[in-house]
């Protein structure tokens, strides 16, 4: 049976002098086992003492450095003799108070802690009260006796302090309204008048204790070590590096076995290299077929530019028949395509030359005034009369827009291509004006 197992995370290499210096002062019988395994150093301590076991491992590296406890009682044994028969090695550990050990792993120093220690300490209790504990260790909660009663314990918090130490964090209760506000901050799951709980990290379940009638102090501490021993036995998982495990690194057949895996890793990053190289040469291909595309399409809008209505003013292609927003429309259009292909295409290309010297022979003809003078007309209109006036309405007229007022919203409507926008009724925020202009301008403007 397994009392506990638990896996302390520590840092500097001072502190791994000073731990095995307490291990080697309380153990000079034990066995040590010495090893290195990829990059870490590793030192077992085994103490056998009569049918208890106790397994100490320290490992160390660059990234990490941390300890393992595992100590073994036979299966006969009661919480009472387990409790009483703690091995002198853990218990050095434990009470050893420079030992460099995180808070969170040890709590318990043989003596209780109280809740109002400080306000982090005190958020981290009733975190774990309320079932979102993350904690290494279970908490037992020792609560007050009533005032009438003396507002002392049914049971010595150093004594159960030290029954748990290593396996719990013990924390001593508080009176009056501190102790009705920690109600309220856990939900009801804090006890009362003498009562002891145990609260479990990484879940929400925890146990009530009752002191029963005539039921001793001792008696209270041991059900209590009980709850937590059982605890840590359903929570142990395999050590990492457990005695078998060492004695098969320090013969070599640990190493063997990771080279065999080292070459197998080799193996198979080779065929995935060979996969991707084949997967480049792949979109190579494509490559060179998409710029064999876009060379052939180049040609294409070449042809279609030599096509021109040569009867056509200025060189325009025939008319589409499609109603113009404003005169030359077409023309700017097609001069708008011209200037995003002349600066996409290759340089020094023939299409590229064709392209400029179109431009330079055909520039956009209103662009001045429907490209940048009417949307910023537009945009002046809509900031000063959200509303859109009779002023305002005037205005936009001379740009070819009438206002059709209805109920619930207005449409703004374009005379000549019927484009019709959306205009709230109600004024609109500071920035109201741009988003109309953009919805304008997105539909209709070929600049």
């Amino acid at each position: 049976m397994t009392v506990y197992s638990i896996k302390i995370p520590f840092k500097s290499e001072s502190d791994t002098a000073r731990l095995r210096a307490v291990i080697e002062a309380d153990s000079a019988a034990c066995e040590t086992i010495e090893v290195h395994d990829d990059g870490k150093d590793i030192v077992g301590y085994f103490v056998r003492q009569e049918e208890w076991e106790t397994d100490v491992i320290l490992v160390t590296s660059e990234t990490e450095k941390y300890l393992t406890v595992e100590v073994g009682a036979p299966c006969d044994r009661t919480p009472e003799a387990i409790a009483a028969h703690i091995p002198p090695l853990v218990g050095a550990l434990f009470r050893e108070k420079p030992f460099p050990i995180r808070p969170e792993y040890l709590m318990s120093l043989g003596e209780p802690i109280p809740m109002n220690l400080s306000a982090h300490f005190r958020d981290k209790c009733i975190e774990m009260m309320r079932g979102g504990g993350q904690g290494a260790l279970p908490m037992v909660y020792v609560s007050r006796l009533s005032a009438r009663e003396g507002n002392g314990f049914v049971v010595d918090p150093q004594r159960l302090a030290e029954t748990c130490v290593g396996l719990a964090c013990v924390v001593t209760g508080e009176t009056g309204s501190a102790a009705y506000a920690l109600k309220e901050q856990t939900n009801s799951r804090n006890v009362f008048n003498g009562y002891l709980a145990v609260y479990l990290p990484h879940t929400d379940k925890y146990t009530v204790v009752k002191p029963k009638d005539d039921e001793t102090a001792e008696s209270i501490c041991f059900r209590v070590f009980d709850i937590v021993r059982k605890w840590h036995i359903s929570s142990t998982s395999e050590n990492e590096y457990s005695r078998s495990r060492l004695l098969t690194l320090r013969d070599g057949d640990e190493a063997r076995q990771l080279r065999a895996s080292l070459d197998r890793d080799i193996e198979t990053t080779t065929v995935e290299n060979r996969e991707l190289k084949q997967t480049i040469e792949t979109l190579q291909t494509e490559i060179e077929r998409l710029k064999q595309e876009n060379y052939q399409l180049q040609m294409r809008c070449d042809s279609m530019s030599a096509g021109k209505n040569k009867e056509a003013e200025q060189g325009l292609l025939t008319s589409c028949g499609v109603r113009q927003a404003h005169p030359e429309e077409e023309h700017d259009l097609i001069v708008a395509a011209l200037i995003l292909y002349e600066k996409n295409a290759q340089p020094g290309t023939r299409a590229k030359k064709l392209a400029a010297a179109l431009l330079e022979k055909n520039p956009c003809r209103n662009y001045e005034k429907y490209g940048k003078e009417m949307y910023e007309a537009l945009r002046r209109i809509f900031r000063e009369s959200p509303e859109i006036n009779a002023a305002a309405e005037s205005e936009l007229r001379k740009w070819g827009f009438v206002l059709e007022r209805n109920a619930g919203h207005n449409q703004l409507v374009h005379t000549v291509t019927g484009d019709k926008f959306t205009m709230s009724c109600s004024p609109g925020s500071q920035n109201v004006a741009e988003k109309r202009v953009k919805e304008i301008r997105g539909r209709m403007s070929v600049y």
